[in-house]
Parts: C-alpha cells; structure tokens; sequence
C-alpha cells in the first residue's frame, strides 16, 4: 500500500504550521524532503518551521538554499522575508519584501510587512509610507489601521491616530485586537475623560469574555498561610522599558522569599530574546518560553502548574495575552506595571495601583472594572532598578553653557500638541533657554521645530535627538538641567532616569491613572511641589526652578541618593507590599470567593 505523497505530506505540513503545531508540521516536512530534497515548498516550511522554534542556525541556510534555488519565486521571497524577521534580521526582511514588491507590485501584505519591520529598525517616518500604501490596496487589512496609527501616535499625532483606530474599527467592529490597541491609544488621547476609557475598556471586556469560556473551578490548596506560586506573564522580559522595575520585584522576591513564601514563575512570550533576558530569567524560580504557545495552549499549562496568582504585566499593550487570563487559568488574576488603569476584564480580580494614582476619597472612583489595589504608603507603583551602564552625575549644565536645558526624552508618542504648547510658552518666559526633545524619527523632529516656531520659539533653541544606544541615552541627562513630564501620559521609567541622573521632573497631574505617574514617583523623593494640576501651574514652577539655579545645584547633587534611599528602590520592602497584595486576595479566595 502506497504512502501520502509529497504534495500531500506539505498539505498536512500546512494544517499543522496553521494551528502552531510546529512538531507535527516538521515531521511532515522531514518525511517530504526524504523523497524530494529540492522541493522548494518543503525548504520553505522547513526554513519557518526552525525561525518559529528559535532556531536560527538552521532556518537561514535553509533560506539561502531556496533563494538559489528559485531567487525571482514571490512564495520563496516572502518566505525569506518572513524568516529572515522572525530571526531578528530586519533589514534583510526589507529587503525581500521590497524585492517581491518590484515583482508584484500590488501585494498589500509586503508594504504592511515591511512598514513593521521599518517600524522595529526605528524607520518610522518610512514606515509611514508602506502602510499607506498597503491600506490603499486593501482597505479592510486587519492590521495596518493598527499599525499606521501607531507610527503617527509615535510621531505626535495621537489625535489623527485615534480617529484612524476608530475607522479600523468601524470597518471590523468584531475585531477584539483592533479595539484592544485602540484603548491603549486613549490612554494618550488628552480629549478622553477617565470615565471614558472605563466604559470603553468595559464594553471591549464584555464583548472580549463573552467570546471565551473560561475554567469554572479551580483545585489549588485553599490553605491560606501555604507558599504560593505567582506567575507573570509577559511578552517584554528583554531590553525593554519594563525591565527597570521587572528586575527589581523579582530581586525583591528573591531577597524576601523566606518570608513572603512567594515562588516566582515566568511564562516569557518574548517574540526574541536579547542581553537582558538572562538577568531576568536567573531570578525566577521558575522560567519557561511560551511564545510560540496560543492562548489556549498556554492556559492550559498554567492550570496544570498550578498557579495560585497570575499577573499580566502587558494589559492592551502590544504582545498582550489578554485571551490566557480570560479562560481563567489560576484562581486569583491580577494586572499590574505596562501601565496603571483597567483591562475592561471582570475576570482579572484586581489592578495594582498606589494611594497617588489612586487616593480613594474614601473609596476608589469607579474606573476600573478590576478591584482596585492599592499598595500601601509609602510605596508606589513603580519600583525602579538601574542595569546597564550607570554614568556618573555631572555638574549642572547651565554652569558651563550660560543657559537652563530643558529636556524631554520620554516616547514622542506621549508629547501631545498642548503639551508643546506648554513647553513654548516655558521657553518664551525664560530667556535663552534650549529645549532638548526626543523623537522617533527626523519628520516627527521638523515638526515639532515648526510648531515651536509658530509659538515664537526659534529652531536653533530646539535640538532634536533621535533614538541612541541605552548608554548615550543617560548620559543625554548629564546635558539637561530640567526635565519636562508630558500630559495626559506621564513618563516612568523617564522619570525614574532623570532622578538617578540628578535632573528634577516637572510633571502635570489628572484624573487618569497614566497622568498621575509623575505624582507618585515624584512624591517618593519629597519633589511633590514639582506636580501640577494645570498648565499655568506647571509653567509657573518650571520657571521658577529655571530661576533657581541654587536649588538646581543642591538637587543635582543630591537626587540620586534621595532615590536610592526612597521606596521607588526599596526592592525588598516593595516586593514584601506585593507580596502582601496577593497574600490578601488569596486568602479571599481560599475564604470562598469567587471561583
């Protein structure tokens, strides 16, 4: 009796890679290319098969091999193109979806393919163009609304890229990632109330939940004083702005185990590893790649671990795995770190918050559909640790140039038009002051200048500094005397930076939790005079501290040991207020609640 055929082995292959059955599909594969070594289809899915297993040793001579074979072939280029991206070789992915583009050049999937690798490599302003063009060739693509309104948030136009998510929307209405990225994006929008996000957040939680169903009970030990296994769920264990304060709760757990009887598991998503990783994975208890798990899979696993609390640390944000949480894996689910606000989600029982972002006047406002958590005084949200190279403090600036150097270096995305609005007006008000801005990309940069400039600010006042290496990045804090927070979505990690550097931060406060960041750190190291609550305000006290040059001088010399000294790095005492917020939930639970 005859065996399958190959075309019917690459068939069955195909199914396989469709579900991420990836061993399935390569025993397929490996079978097929027995019979014919040189089938070009079977190279290809042997080559992304090895990609989305992580190995790249084997994927790339694979590609090679069928790029030779058949180098004008569109299937064998994008196919190169694709391994070639998820192996972290953006650039040669360009370059093959550009190559196919010139052979079929009405293939909306290659511009949208190229505009996100433009967007990984930094080449926002290019990446801008492909997604156009990929969104004129196929209006109701799935992803490239999502895309290119990310690129114009970056570059400042949040207003014009939440009225393109709401156009994605309206043409995909059912489309639960879509919305997903859109309640990111209000987060930004300064026209959205804190009400507002809630009831978008919560409409997407009902539509989102009603799609899934979730595990209806749970068989984890009631036994509320037992050790407890508390998973993260991540897909940003890497060099990422989350690092900061990852590291510093796991270290925190590590140091504080003992006593708060806290097993630290990690389910890493991460699409790819960098340095950094290995600094996080070596302080967990227990570490394992899901990545290339689906979310059903991966809840799977971690109700066979027998996770007691489960912690999403991505909420709406990219790589989110807000799908795991709804099948309700682990009896106690919680939300904390990519950003302080609500998931829209009933079955993530709680939001970490702090008594700034969320002072309960006496009870907390009704914006979150999660229980809000708040850690107790003095601690904040934020607990920060520095890795990476840690250049020294410098001597203010203005004693060497002559002028105060305003800065902002937090994602342009943040640096609404009434936020530059403010900065001009600061800039009118203290002469010969310098602004020093980061953008993602020399169109975002041009822009900014010229809006200043039709504020009365002159270009050469505004230097404009695109993305650098993480070490030149701090040392652009040894050139600002004064850091400017943006409004309505404040800094964190920028902020928890300039302080370490010795650079006070002037920050505006609301009523979203995002704009109630700059509050909370900057209460931990006693600089809560330095928060407002209007522009005016924040004008007002950034000018006066422009005109101070002897206080400057005192907290240039002083801010980092304040901060050392402060809760904002107290990791062990952080993680024992964490410890005790899932003790508290836990021990609800393990009382009856619900499950």
């Amino acid at each position: 009796m005859f065996g399958p055929s190959v075309d019917q082995l690459l068939d069955a292959a195909g199914k396989h890679l469709d579900a991420r059955r990836f061993a399935d599909a390569e025993s397929s594969v490996n079978v097929a290319l027995m019979m014919d070594p040189k089938n070009l289809r079977a190279i290809c899915f042997k080559a992304i098969i090895a990609a989305e297993t992580d190995r790249p040793a084997v994927a790339l001579p694979l590609v090679e091999k069928a790029l030779k074979l058949a180098p004008q072939a569109p299937a064998v280029l994008n196919n190169a193109a694709c391994v070639f991206a998820r192996c972290g070789q953006e650039h040669r992915a360009i370059t093959m979806w550009q190559r196919l583009t010139a052979l079929v050049p009405n293939a909306p999937e290659a511009f949208y393919n190229i505009g996100v690798s433009q967007m990984k490599v930094g080449e926002g302003d290019a990446a801008e163009g492909n997604f156009r063009k990929a969104l004129a060739l196929a209006p109701d693509h799935p992803y490239v609304h999502m895309n290119l309104a990310d690129v114009l948030k970056n570059s400042g136009r949040i207003e014009e890229a939440m009225d393109l998510l709401r156009e994605g929307i309206a043409r995909r209405p059912t489309d639960m990632m879509r919305r997903s990225g859109f309640l990111y994006g209000l987060h930004f929008d300064p026209r959205i109330s804190a009400a507002e996000i809630r009831e978008h957040c919560a409409a997407w939680g009902r539509d989102f939940e009603s799609s899934i169903t979730p595990y209806q009970s749970h068989e984890n030990d009631r036994d509320p004083e037992r050790p407890l296994r508390v998973g993260y769920v991540s897909p940003n264990l890497r060099d990422h702005s989350e690092t900061y304060f990852i590291l510093s709760l796991f270290r925190g757990m590590r140091a504080t185990k003992a006593s708060t009887r806290c097993e630290t598991w990690v389910y890493c998503c991460n699409k790819q590893d960098d340095a950094v990783t290995p600094l996080i994975r070596e302080l967990a208890d227990q570490w394992f790649d899901v990545g290339s798990l689906t979310e059903e899979q991966l809840a799977a696993k971690i109700r066979e671990d027998r996770i007691d609390v489960l912690v999403d640390l991505t909420m709406h944000m990219d790589g989110a795995r807000l799908g795991v949480f709804a099948r309700k894996p682990a009896p106690v689910q919680v939300t904390w770190l990519a950003y302080p606000s609500t998931t829209g989600m009933t079955r993530i029982d709680a939001t970490i918050l702090d008594e700034w972002i969320e002072p309960g006047t006496p009870e907390p406002r009704p914006l979150y559909t999660e229980r809000a958590l708040r850690l107790p005084k003095p601690f904040s949200y934020w607990c920060y640790e520095v890795y990476g190279p840690k250049p020294d403090v410098s001597p203010p600036p203005s004693e060497k140039n002559g002028f105060v150097t305003f800065g902002s270096l937090n994602h342009y995305g943040k640096v609404t038009r009434d936020t530059l609005a403010a900065w001009a007006d600061l800039l009118k008000r203290v002469d010969g002051s310098r602004l020093l801005l980061h953008v993602g990309g020399k169109k975002s940069g041009e822009a900014a200048r010229a809006f200043l400039a039709e504020r009365g600010v002159k270009r050469e006042r505004v230097e404009i500094q695109l993305r650098v290496p993480r070490e030149d990045y701090m040392r652009s804090y040894q050139r600002i005397d004064i850091a400017l927070d943006p409004f309505p979505y404040n800094g964190a990690t920028t902020t928890c930076d300039a302080l370490w550097m010795g650079v006070p931060v002037v920050s505006r406060c609301g009523e979203t939790a995002v704009s109630r960041a700059g509050l909370s750190i900057l209460t931990a190291v006693s600089l809560q005079n330095l928060v407002t609550e209007s522009w005016d305000a924040y004008v007002v006290a950034a000018e006066g501290l422009a005109r101070d040059p002897a206080k400057r001088a005192t907290l240039r010399s002083s801010l980092r040991g304040t901060l050392e000294k402060s809760a904002v790095m107290d990791a062990p005492g952080f993680a024992g207020a964490m410890a005790g917020a899932w003790r508290g939930l836990w021990r609800r639970w393990g009382a009856g609640g619900a499950d």
